[in-house]
């Protein structure tokens, strides 16, 4: 059974789906947890306090999810993890926090979120954050599924705003095979069934009409691409 069956069970108040539920998204609780933990120094919460308030970041997440949506669990589950655990940790909204710089990066692990990237915008919404997440989540996929020279291409261009020239660098490469790479990579984004559903979706431009390959990374750049 998937974790969104299990939540529009648990929804309609089936306390075993509800269990199940939290032992299935347990592993990425704590993943997402744990991105908190070092916030706790600056706070009367300690990490195992986040970790507690897990269980009710899964109950908040089944009060909202709604299959209608075709969003995954998982989407709405970030969401509550983050309210939860800054409720905890004390903060309320986008405020300057006092010996805490908002652009000072959170986590260790390199994912460069930010104390304000964290806190909650009280314009946003569950929606809106669970359909970027998924929209992320799908143009992840299909760079996954790039050979590993074109992952690095898009690695260096979009993540790290290397030039071509830097690019070629780097990786030793002649000009003509940065190129070659870089059009075999966005062609084959192009052409993902799951990125021309995307569009369709999100009401992009279709990407089958695009004469410029880069166009792909382009028109995703501003919405998901530069997020990853």
């Amino acid at each position: 059974m998937t974790n969104e069956e299990l939540a529009a069970m648990a929804a309609q108040g089936d306390i075993e789906s509800l269990h199940k539920l939290y032992f299935a998204v347990k592993p990425l609780l704590f993943k997402l947890i744990s991105r908190y933990f070092p916030l706790c120094k600056n706070s009367l919460a300690e990490p195992e306090d986040l970790l507690q308030c897990g269980y009710f970041a899964v109950l908040e997440a089944v009060n909202d999810f709604s299959p209608d949506k075709g969003l995954l669990f998982n989407s709405y589950l970030g969401y509550h993890v983050k309210n939860t655990c800054l409720a905890e940790l004390g903060f309320k909204g986008k405020r300057q926090v006092e010996t805490i710089s908002l652009n000072a990066p959170i986590s260790e692990d390199g994912d460069d979120l930010t104390l304000e990237d964290a806190i909650c915008d009280p314009s946003s919404d569950t929606y809106s954050y669970c359909e970027l997440n998924d929209m992320m989540l799908i143009v992840r996929e299909e760079i996954d599924k790039l050979s590993p020279r074109e992952q690095i291409y898009i690695h260096y261009r979009y993540y790290e705003e290397k030039t071509i020239t830097e690019i070629c660098e780097i990786m030793g490469w002649e000009r003509w095979l940065t190129w070659d790479i870089r059009c075999s990579a966005f062609n084959k984004l192009r052409k993902s069934e799951s990125i021309q559903e995307l569009g369709e979706v999100y009401q992009f431009r279709r990407i089958s009409e695009f004469s410029n390959p880069e166009s792909v990374v382009i028109s995703f750049e501003d919405e998901a691409l530069k997020l990853i």
